[in-house]
């Protein structure tokens, strides 16, 4: 079976068990109703002219649309194509025409971020709006309203893609990751072993649909006929009293919000009892940050790593690792079933136990290649490997450690530097909300190590006071040479601070090197 074979099969087993709930909007709706919708929706797009392989594009808040969206172009063989509504108007143009999608489903929040740039979209034929009608487009709800609900009859195959997904661009320009049917479903049976999901549970989305992060969840609890509570966005308040009202039993939160969640007095004011497992990811955690999440949540909290292109890849059931070794805990667990890695050099020969190198993952789960980039894929999928980009340590009971990003590595005095290292050492000071450690030009050392800090409300720090404590816990060559304070650091979608934005101003017409 594949995805969207999951529609009628819940429909049957499951017709009036609530599938989405909506929170903005105040609508739920059961799996009878989202599978009339989805036929609905898919008919329209075919009466449009839309046919198997067609892109078509989704720029979109979170709404209880999305899903049925993702399954109407699957169920007629076309390819769910998301954009990352944080952009501005050209990038976004530039994704529609890399894409070569001819249909465009957009908030009407959305289209006049576009419009500037229409006489660019040479294969754009239509816009379908979500929301207020604009002239010139056509209305989401007027198609589902007036389009048959008969199932549609187009045979899709288990390696016909399924959606591309534009990976988040930490380092360069996005890439569309190609995932087919088969991919998403092996990714999607990963949750559901991994993580131990059952049915007659109750999901929170509270991440951007558009990106794998919350593609995962939601996919894997619509496989297992469980309802999922879609959340606009992250707000801590709204998360704390949606699980108290819906009795959420699982959720994904972002490494990147961890921190902010246990700290947030309002934590403590929700009953957040029926809470049994939290998944965190999206990057490292240290771990002080994750003895504190298991103290205050007292559920299952599992702790993992995973790119779009292979989707996971490890994870580790923290609560099983309390009274073990230390260092267990900050790591990012082991391979899962259905995923085989390793660990290798510049030369891509093996590094042992205990060293440091790029990880590399196949599987079920990994990616057909990149959208048009068949330079990058050759690179990026070297003799069937995924190569991460990530820097990591794997012991010798096959546990992971991410270390860095390859491209954040910073090389000092012929040193290397890993900005993890030294971020987890600052987060450790009270006043530290977000840090980022970067490398910057230096005349004699090559590049010098600077630390990004955004300090707590109401609190202060000084540069001498992190540089200080720094020493205290690492080498010279490893301790910032300075430290600038602001307000806010710049996002990718999946919340990752994004480090590449952050480096610009100082390497502006310069090149950076890291081999």
């Amino acid at each position: 079976m594949i995805i969207s074979d999951f529609l009628e099969k819940n429909a049957k087993v499951y017709p009036e068990r609530i599938a989405i709930v909506d929170q903005v909007k105040d609508v739920r709706l059961t799996f009878r109703q989202v599978q009339e919708r989805v036929y609905r929706l898919a008919n329209a797009l075919s009466g449009l002219g839309v046919a198997k392989g067609d892109r078509v594009a989704v720029i979109q808040d979170n709404c209880f649309e999305w899903l049925e969206i993702y399954l109407a172009i699957g169920k007629i063989g076309a390819v769910a194509t998301p954009l990352n509504y944080r952009l501005i108007g050209k990038e976004l143009a530039d994704l529609l025409n890399h894409s070569g999608s001819e249909t465009l489903i957009a908030g009407s929040d959305f289209v006049p971020v576009i419009e500037p740039f229409t006489d660019r979209l040479a294969a754009l034929k239509h816009t379908i709006v979500m929301g207020k009608p604009l002239e010139g487009t056509l209305n989401y709800d007027t198609l589902l309203a007036e389009a048959p609900a008969g199932r549609p009859q187009e045979i899709i195959a288990r390696d016909d893609l399924f959606c591309l997904l534009y990976t988040g661009g930490t380092t360069g320009r996005p890439k569309g990751a190609m995932l087919s049917h088969h991919n998403l479903t092996a990714v999607c049976t990963t949750w559901i072993i991994e993580w131990g999901l059952s049915h007659d549970e109750v999901g929170m989305i509270v991440t951007p649909l558009f990106h794998t992060g919350s593609n995962w969840p939601l996919f894997a609890g619509f496989m297992m006929g469980n309802t999922q509570v879609i959340l606009k966005g992250v707000d801590f308040a709204t998360m704390f009293a949606t699980i108290q009202q819906e009795r959420v039993t699982y959720s994904l939160w972002l490494s990147a919000i961890v921190g902010l969640i246990i700290n947030d007095e309002r934590f403590h004011q929700y009953d957040l009892s029926s809470l049994n497992l939290v998944m965190t990811g999206g990057g490292p955690l240290g771990e002080a940050q994750l003895r504190k999440l298991i103290d205050v949540l007292g559920c299952r909290v599992s702790h993992g790593g995973g790119q779009t292109e292979t989707g996971p890849i490890c994870h580790i059931r923290l609560e099983d690792h309390l009274d073990g070794p230390g260092r267990r805990l900050g790591s990012a667990g082991q391979e899962v079933f259905n995923m085989e890695l390793k660990v290798v050099d510049a030369d891509d020969r093996p590094v042992p136990p205990g060293g440091v190198g790029e990880l590399c993952a196949r599987g079920d789960a990994l990616m057909k290649g990149y959208w048009k980039m068949p330079a990058e894929t050759r690179e990026s999928m070297k003799d069937g490997w995924q190569h991460t980009g990530d820097l990591v340590r794997i012991d010798e009971d096959g546990f992971i450690y991410y270390v860095d990003r390859l491209k954040d590595m910073i090389k000092s005095g012929g040193e290397n530097v890993f900005s993890k290292e030294v971020e987890d050492v600052i987060y450790a000071l009270p006043p530290v909300a977000e840090v980022a450690v970067i490398g910057v030009p230096d005349d004699t050392w090559g590049e010098a190590v600077k630390a990004l800090v955004i300090v707590k409300p109401g609190m202060t720090l000084t540069q001498e006071e992190v540089i200080s404590h720094c020493r205290k816990s690492l080498s010279g060559f490893k301790c910032p040479k300075s430290v600038e304070f602001g307000g806010q650091f710049p996002k990718t979608g999946l919340g990752k601070i994004a480090k590449n934005l952050l480096r610009e101003k100082y390497w502006e017409g310069l090149e950076r090197r890291i081999h």
